[in-house]
Order: C-alpha cells, then structure tokens, then sequence
C-alpha cells in the first residue's frame, strides 16, 4: 500500500467517526475555549479523552483555517512543546555556532588585511631593527 492510500485510509477511517458533543466538550475544556471547524478526533488516550483532533480547511464565514490536525491533550502538548523547544534550540545552537565561526574567519582575514595596509616604509624599519635603533629614529 502507498503512502498515498495509507493517509486516504486512515482519512477515511478518523472521518467516519464524526466528532461528538462530548467530544467538542472536552476539546473545549483542554483548550479553553471552542474549538472552531473540528470534525473528529484523530487520536485519544487510552483513557478514551481527545488527544488530537481533525478541523475544517475553512472556518464559518471562510475564514481559513492552516493546521488540519493539532494536539488538544495538555499533557501531549505539553512533552511535544518540550521535544520541539530542545530541537530547535539545538538546532539555533548549531546555527549559532557556523555563524560564530564564519564571522571569526572573516574577522581574521580582516585583521591581517590591516596589519598589512597599516604597515609604512617607517613601519617597516622600526619592525627590522632593536628597540634602541628604534627610539634614535624617533
């Protein structure tokens, strides 16, 4: 079976079991407030309670509606908050990290293009000879 026939199973399957009163109660309890365009519950616990749910593409009135399935159960939304948070710090991290080392080269690069432009003839002999030289030039 494909990819394609596997999510049109499984579509199938959540839509066939509408969403019940009970269900948007809960749902509305978990988020707060009522849960616009939600058609089914695409997963529950264990104990039977909504864990995630299906919604409408387009609310009452057109309004578009982006995500198809979110997570309504706190706890769920809870641990999958804490995976995303250590990712995409890890992630901004590593970023962080590239950019560190990029600017660093660029930086050392653009120290020594200094140090030579800076460098005058006068410069030049004052680095070839001892310091009392130097001071008598001076």
């Amino acid at each position: 079976m494909t990819i394609s026939e596997q999510a049109k199973t499984l579509a199938k399957k959540v839509l066939d079991q509408p969403a019940t009163e009970h269900d948007i109660a809960v749902v509305e309890r978990q988020l707060g407030r009522y849960p616009r365009g939600m058609v089914a519950v695409g997963a529950r616990c264990v104990c039977g309670r909504p864990l995630a749910v299906v919604t409408r593409p387009l609310l009452p009135g057109g309004v578009p509606f982006p995500t198809t399935c979110y997570l309504t159960g706190p706890e769920a939304v809870k641990a999958i908050s804490h995976i995303e948070k250590t990712y995409v710090e890890k992630d901004e991290l590593q970023a962080v990290r590239k950019e560190l080392r990029e600017e660093t080269r660029k930086l050392q690069a653009d120290i020594e293009d200094i140090k030579e432009n800076c460098l005058r003839k006068d410069d030049l002999f004052a680095l070839s000879v001892c310091t009392p030289c130097w001071r008598k030039r001076w």
